[in-house]
């Protein structure tokens, strides 16, 4: 499979990575928790949740879309001719 284009990386990766920290961020916060203890806690369970969970399951369900640029140029380039063209063939 073909490398996706950074700009459609970058997006998945904000759409994944935007819910899990305003709710994890929101679960903390009303905890009564030290501010270190908050701090340590939200960067855990945050970096936990998107790295192992969150982007592996979104890099699966978007893989058409991630690498559809590469795929659509791939399928649409001219095919190689063994013997230089039709002409010495």
């Amino acid at each position: 499979m073909p490398e996706p284009t950074k700009t459609r990386l970058t997006l998945a990766n904000i759409a994944v990575m935007l819910p899990i920290e305003l709710l994890v961020h929101a679960a903390v916060v009303g905890t009564h928790l030290p501010y270190a203890a908050k701090v340590l806690v939200l960067t855990l369970t945050a970096t936990i949740l998107v790295i192992w969970v969150a982007e592996p399951s979104a890099t699966r369900m978007l893989r058409t879309w991630l690498h559809a640029p590469a795929l659509r140029h791939r399928s649409g380039s001219v095919p190689h001719r063994p013997c230089g063209g039709p002409a010495r063939c």
